[in-house]
């Protein structure tokens, strides 16, 4: 039976616009049909967590919200234009980002910002450009 992942509301942004909106996300690896049905809401100032056992979908989730995942369906919708079809380097231009985390080089000294700012791309003088890279990490 398929499981739907779906993001209760905070209080707090019940009125904040939507900037993230993933309605229906179906992914295959191949022949294997790895989400079915994936439904949720980012508003802005949220915070969203994906929680879930080895393999139940959260990683797929987020590339196939970037583009990585080859075959997907549904609906992705960021700041209100779809961008399921987009190529992923053209959903990063927008401003979404995915930080992959490999938790046997994680230095316990460095705190979660200095980690999401090694994860984001530097413009052509080296300095991080905020402009870009300000929105959404997934």
């Amino acid at each position: 039976m398929a499981e739907t992942l779906t993001a209760a509301p905070a209080s707090s942004s019940a009125n904040a616009k939507t900037v993230l909106e993933v309605r229906d996300l179906q992914a295959w690896y191949g022949e294997s049909h790895i989400l079915h049905g994936v439904n949720f809401d980012v508003k802005q100032g949220e915070v969203v967590t994906l929680l879930g056992r080895n393999g139940a979908g959260k990683t797929t989730t987020l590339k196939s919200i970037m583009g990585i995942i080859g075959k997907r369906t549904g609906s992705v919708k960021f700041e209100g234009n779809e961008i399921i079809k987009a190529s992923s380097d053209k959903i990063a231009k927008q401003g979404i980002a995915f930080c992959p985390v490999c938790t046997e080089n994680l230095n316990p000294d460095v705190v979660v910002m200095q980690s999401a700012k090694d994860g984001m791309r530097f413009d052509t003088s080296g300095r991080l450009n905020w402009a870009r890279d300000r929105r959404i990490f997934v």
